[in-house]
């Protein structure tokens, strides 16, 4: 298996930065009014706490890649939400083609800004839309490129308590203490503040955010909080034990996930292979069995078949 998964920098000190003004996970800051509301957890708490919960993310960490150049391979970059689902569908890709894709995994909008600083990145899954919209909008000959990969679900997961086991869960959480995404750079973290904003002032919880859905999902595994906000396909691909409600889709804007070859990509053969793949039957079976939920199939319908059956290996 080629296939490599590289997460940020800020992982590797997440142990030491934590101790300093929260750099790795910080304390949420919601918009005015909301922030009152808030109660916060101890610091030294939560920095032993946070520093435990993110151990298996400093071991899993593997050095970055840059991209080669070669027509036969591509690097990728990935939300941190997708990567389980994103390493799947290279596996599958890399069978049938005979390419190789690397793939690089942090949250959207830190991809955003690793593309727009010049990282060799051929192309990027993010988990919004806007995202991928802004970096059309920057190259215009890409801009044609981008669509709809996935919808994402966002669950309440609770791995340690029991008492958080019913469907009205998220309006018992006083002073429970809650894990979200960072919501400036990650859209399940901004759909989480959706919900906490719906709730208040019935149920104030006490909020940690972490950089991205993979710490958060770390923190609440490790038990350092009593629950928190992740997707489904999280939820599905890794611990079994605990319990998730799956939040009403009325009460957060849709998670629309898409994807769009960068500037770099434009002349990659394997990034446009692989996007043209993530629209296929097979890919699409993959992504939904996950636990995303599935865009409308239009665009699929339009992919030509005689362009991925080029992409296939002889």
């Amino acid at each position: 298996m080629t296939t490599l998964f590289v997460l940020t920098w800020g992982y590797s000190f997440v142990a030491v930065k934590l101790t300093q003004n929260f750099d790795g996970i910080t304390r949420f800051r919601p918009p005015s009014g909301f922030l009152k509301q808030m109660r916060r957890i101890s610091r030294t708490k939560m920095t032993l706490y946070t520093a435990a919960a993110s151990l298996f993310v400093l071991f899993s960490a593997q050095p970055v890649l840059a991209s080669s150049g070669k027509s036969d391979e591509a690097t990728l970059a990935v939300a941190s939400n997708f990567r389980q689902t994103a390493q799947t569908l290279a596996n599958e890709f890399e069978a049938l083609t005979e390419r190789r894709v690397i793939l690089v995994s942090a949250a959207s909008g830190s991809l955003y800004a690793q593309i727009h600083a010049g990282a060799p990145f051929d192309a990027l899954l993010s988990a919004d839309a806007v995202t991928p919209t802004a970096l059309g909008a920057a190259a215009p000959t890409i801009k044609s490129t981008q669509f709809t990969y996935a919808i994402g679900t966002l669950v309440f997961w609770s791995r340690c308590r029991t008492d958080l086991t019913h469907s009205d869960a998220l309006v018992n959480l006083d002073d429970r203490s809650v894990a979200i995404a960072n919501p400036a750079i990650a859209p399940y973290g901004k759909a989480a503040v959706s919900v906490l904003e719906r709730l208040a002032p019935r149920s104030i919880a006490k909020v940690v955010q972490a950089s991205n859905v993979v710490q958060t999902y770390a923190l609440i595994s490790s038990c350092a909080v009593d629950g928190g906000f992740v997707g489904l396909a999280q939820v599905k691909g890794g611990e079994s034990s605990g319990h998730y409600w799956t939040v009403p889709q009325s009460w957060y804007s849709p998670i629309r996930q898409d994807a769009i070859l960068t500037p770099q990509g434009e002349a990659n053969d394997t990034a446009r292979c692989f996007l043209l793949f993530l629209q296929t039957p097979t890919a699409r079976s993959i992504i939904g069995a996950a636990g995303y939920q599935l865009p409308e199939s239009k665009r699929t319908e339009t992919v030509h078949a005689s362009d991925w059956t080029g992409c296939l290996s002889q």
